[in-house]
């Protein structure tokens, strides 16, 4: 006669099985357990600010901009808030946002300003932009389709497209509207392909073709994002305007700290990303998935939609999966989603 208890142990293991069985066949068991270990085995991270932000940015001269309810402001690194947040503008919301790396969950560039540079912030009032000092005074008015952060002492703004001076004053105008870099080393790249100089002269046009689908990330460590035109093949050209590594990726974004974020040609139903050397080889193999690029050592990276953490330039990762979302480092801290609030930890190498 068959033992009770042992009949239950039965049932319940057959249960288990049923169900792991059909949770596997979704791809739902392995992924569900995995986030398991990874939060039993996570290591503590320390809090520089506690999570209490709606949205969260990296910072920049001392202040990051967050936002709290639907308006956004800024705040110091003891979390004080500095310039009231009475601010509109910065879609984020609904993204794995990557904050320094050009690039949402969807793998697509966007502008990314906000940040103070050279003093200045552009923020947005009602749907036009204009620029504060640290104090939160709006020494640029808001008059502008878009603003970007100032580099080089210049910032890109709408109205048809110019560049203006930190006294808000027109240095020179363009043809291509909001599509236009930042300057870089003394360029940038204003519509698809064509590159100036600090004074608005053209220095070239890329190749007939050649283009960039991501104008608004510029020149970055002396390369220049390119694809072939209508088509998914990017690579890297320099200053000159020479291919240096010739279009042969999904997707390509900005070098950074000697590497650039790509993704592999698909190659059944995946394709990965990973981290190339100036030279196009793999160093991190493409099999990363939601990555973005390097900063301070680090790179932040998700395994889906509240699987995030750190790899290093090895590939190792430093920081175990355990935010809803995360953005880059900088100033040796990084902004990181707990829940459904930002806030912000401390890198774990430098302090």
């Amino acid at each position: 006669m068959t033992n009770p208890q042992n009949q239950q142990k039965f049932k319940l293991g057959k249960a288990l099985i049923i169900g792991v069985t059909l949770l596997t066949g979704l791809g739902i068991f392995q992924i569900a357990l995995s986030q398991l270990l990874l939060k039993q085995t996570a290591p503590k991270v320390n809090f520089a600010i506690q999570p209490q932000f709606d949205y969260a940015s990296p910072f920049s001269e001392e202040m990051a901009r967050v936002k709290i309810g639907n308006k956004w402001g800024y705040i110091n690194k003891t979390g004080k808030l500095v310039i009231p947040a009475k601010f509109d503008g910065y879609p984020v919301d609904g993204a794995i946002y990557f904050s320094l790396s050009f690039m949402d969950k969807h793998h697509r560039s966007f502008r990314y300003s906000g940040n103070f540079s050279q003093g200045l912030a552009p923020v947005q009032v009602g749907n036009k932009w204009g620029y504060i000092d640290k104090r939160g005074r709006m020494v640029i008015p808001p008059k502008f389709a878009c603003a970007d952060d100032f580099s080089e002492g210049l910032a890109a703004v709408g109205n048809q497209g110019m560049y203006i001076n930190q006294k808000g004053q027109a240095v020179f105008t363009h043809q291509f509207g909001c599509n236009s870099s930042k300057f870089f080393q003394g360029l940038a790249l204003i519509g698809r392909d064509t590159i100036i100089n600090k004074k608005g002269k053209v220095v070239y046009h890329l190749s007939e073709n050649f283009g960039s689908e991501s104008p608004l990330s510029g020149f970055s460590e002396n390369l220049l994002v390119v694809n072939k035109s209508n088509n998914f093949d990017f690579g890297f050209l320099d200053r000159e305007g020479k291919i240096v590594i010739k279009p042969q990726f999904h997707l390509a974004y900005p070098f950074s700290e000697g590497l650039a974020l790509v993704r592999n040609k698909p190659t059944g139903s995946r394709s990965g990303f990973g981290f190339i050397n100036k030279t196009g080889k793999f160093v991190i193999p493409p099999n990363l998935i939601i990555p973005a690029s390097f900063s301070q050592g680090l790179a932040p990276f998700c395994m889906g939609e509240s699987a995030c953490g750190y790899i290093d330039k090895s590939g190792k990762v430093v920081i175990q999966t355990q935010f809803a979302d995360v953005s880059s480092f900088s100033e040796n801290i990084a902004p990181v989603k707990v829940g459904n609030k930002w806030g912000y930890i401390y890198h774990p190498f430098k302090r």
